[in-house]
């Protein structure tokens, strides 16, 4: 029997939306107190600034909200960061997807409408095989062990970083030698403030995005926030409804111990009709549901922010519902997810190390499954850096995983960096690791589609290297290369899943080059890829021509920006609905060129907006089946409110 959504779900999320608000009235008194204190001392509250990118919180590695009104800061090169918040005037048209699009070696498994699933790997690999963090938990589900990145709000990312040489030191089930981090919006400000995102277009398209940022104090503070999208489709049947709320408490609760509660509720139906008579069903429709609860607790040591304790539970709620609007046949799956990971950072005079322990205890179910499924793990794991020099640091890590069904693994990496001048930077990674089947591999079961117990662990072999030569304010460089190889690759095929004979390996490259004159900045990206199958294209070009025109003492500020994307030949790509699965067929997909626009006016803190996608009305398919063949206009605002 199909379960479905009931009241006492609703109850269960009003009723966690009242602890939190219990917990803002408790400490009333508590901030009365502090506010009282400050008068009595003659204490000045700092002014709001009035220039919006003085708004967005600066960059960090701990996200804590503290008694400075500053965010505690973990020290990191950053070199891996590829999305900033004030970078979010420059992207068209689409979500947090849109954030790669940009990035040479990843790629983004579109299948082009807005809302619907939208899946970001490594170049050459699938998504299933990327594990997706957020705020330092894992996402991807142990169902199809993908992450739907429409659960993330592209208003709520403070930064966004990439690694294709460091898998996962938290996850028992993805080490695949390449990791994405999305660090949420935190609060920096000591005035409440309220950011507002509202987009019109055509299709019927309509997204709104509110967030609230309420510091009560100096040390307590409230983030509330919440998005409704909706997009009609350009074919019968392709519509989309989604729903984001989210909440987060930070907390100092003494001069070194911070806590943090976070609540992120997400509600997606969409449509898939597809064009490829291929297709076994031409016009599925799933509706997604997940909740997500976290809770941190940080200590850090007074005398340096790089000795500290870090805690975290979370807990994940998942339901995904097919139906074939043909056919009208529906079943639905259900995955719920406990986790624990707690990690301690020593510094050893100028040494540094990372070791911790975590657990998850998955339980999935479903009309897909012959019984619940549960697969509990224990990992344990340490990362160590020692700098040899001012300028090499050599870096080494290792996890030890217990799984149930299967034997110890013990995943090895190594890496060095380089540092020839605060400008010039080198690194070198050797990572090897394994990705155990995911739950629909081994047990899904259902009307002629079917997984296989017996599949063996896919195993990762992973060699990269990059420079980077960064002049920010006039000129940079980054150049990427590495190797990958994929052993015992779990793939799709004749309704079922088994391990590939053969091993895939592929050789990759990447480069990206910004310059900027007067008031116009271009960047220009592109990749190679020496593989004998080539899932994703072969080669990829990326370009970004920005004018930036400053009026009025900077009361007005206007900004015009022209992209362009080159997609070579790729092997043609099939998604399966039923299972949420990307595959490969037997043909090639054709080389094609998009052109988008967007025009900016900022007026003190809104920003008013109109974009275009695909302004050359190309048509072009990513995945097979899902083409796009129209022109998007879209006028939206971008407002920040001080209270």
């Amino acid at each position: 029997m199909v379960k479905e959504l009931s009241l006492s779900d609703n109850i269960v999320t009003i009723l966690v939306f009242i602890l939190f608000f219990s917990i803002i009235v408790h400490a009333q008194e508590e901030i009365s107190q502090e506010k009282k204190q400050r008068r009595e001392k003659g204490e000045q509250e700092s002014t709001a600034p009035q220039d919006t990118s003085d708004l967005i919180p600066v960059e960090s590695k701990l996200y804590w909200y503290d008694i400075y009104n500053n965010l505690s800061i973990k020290t990191d090169s950053s070199n891996y960061e590829i999305h900033r918040l004030a970078d979010e005037k420059k992207l068209i048209y689409t979500d947090m997807s849109d954030i790669f699009r940009s990035q040479p070696l990843w790629f983004d498994f579109d299948l082009i409408e807005a809302g619907r699933p939208a899946y970001i790997s490594l170049i050459n690999t699938y998504p299933h095989q990327t594990p997706l963090f957020f705020g330092g938990a894992l996402m991807n589900d142990q169902l199809q062990g993908v992450y739907n990145t429409q659960f993330i709000p592209l208003n709520y990312i403070q930064f966004a970083e990439v690694d294709y040489a460091a898998g996962s030191l938290q996850n028992y089930a993805l080490w695949s030698g390449s990791k994405i981090s999305i660090t949420p919006h935190s609060v920096q400000t000591q005035r409440p403030w309220t950011k507002i995102v509202y987009k019109q277009g055509g299709y019927g398209y309509s997204d709104v995005d509110i967030h609230f940022e309420i510091p009560f104090s100096s040390t307590f503070a409230v983030q509330l926030g919440g998005k409704n999208s909706g997009f009609d489709g350009a074919i019968q049947s392709s519509g989309y409804d989604g729903q984001n709320y989210r909440a987060e408490i930070t907390w100092q609760f003494s001069p070194q111990w911070y806590f943090r509660g976070q609540i992120f509720l997400n509600r997606i139906k969409v449509g898939l009709a597809s064009l490829d008579q291929d297709q076994e069903f031409a016009v599925p429709a799933t509706r997604e549901n997940r909740d997500d609860y976290f809770l941190d607790v940080t200590w850090i040591q007074d005398d340096s922010l790089r000795q500290r304790l870090h805690i975290l539970f979370y807990y994940s709620n998942y339901s995904r519902k097919f139906k074939d609007n043909f056919t009208t046949y529906t079943f639905e799956t259900f995955s719920e997810r406990f986790g624990f990971d707690a990690n301690y950072n020593f510094v050893m005079g100028r040494s540094e190390l990372l070791i911790g322990a975590s657990t998850m205890l998955p339980k999935i179910y479903g009309d897909p499954f012959k019984k619940e499924v549960t697969i509990p793990a224990l990992n344990t794991y340490g990362k160590l850096n020692i700098p040899l020099s001012e300028f090499l640091t050599f870096r080494a890590a290792l996890q030890l995983s217990f799984v149930k069904d299967y034997d110890l693994q013990i995943l090895p990496a190594l890496g060095t960096d380089l540092i020839f001048s605060k400008n010039q930077y080198f690194s070198f990674d050797l990572t090897n690791g394994e990705r155990l089947p995911n739950v629909t591999e081994r047990f899904f079961d259902i009307d002629t589609l079917y997984g296989n117990q017996n599949l063996k662990p896919e195993t990762y072999s992973t060699i990269g290297g990059r420079y980077y030569y960064l002049e920010k304010d006039e000129w940079h460089l980054k150049i990427d290369a590495g190797y990958h190889r994929i052993e015992n690759e779990i793939v799709w095929k004749d309704s079922t899943f088994s391990n590939r004979r053969d091993s895939r390996d592929f050789i990759f490259c990447g480069l990206e080059g910004y310059l900027k004159v007067w008031w116009l900045d271009f960047t220009l990206a592109g990749q190679y890829t020496f593989a004998d199958v080539n899932l994703t294209p072969k080669s990829s070009v990326w370009g970004q021509a920005h004018f930036n025109w400053v009026l009025l003492n900077g009361a007005l500020i206007f900004d015009a920006f022209g992209t362009f994307t080159w997609y070579d030949k790729h092997q043609d790509i099939k998604y399966q609905p039923r299972i949420d699965r990307y595959y490969t067929g037997l043909g090639e997909t054709d080389a094609f060129v998009t052109l988008s626009w967007k025009l900016v006016a900022t007026i003190q803190s809104a920003r008013i907006f109109l974009e275009m996608d695909n302004a050359l009305e190309e048509y072009y398919e990513i995945v097979s089946g899902y083409p796009d063949f129209y022109r998007r206009l879209r006028l939206g605002v971008n407002w920040t409110l001080w209270d």
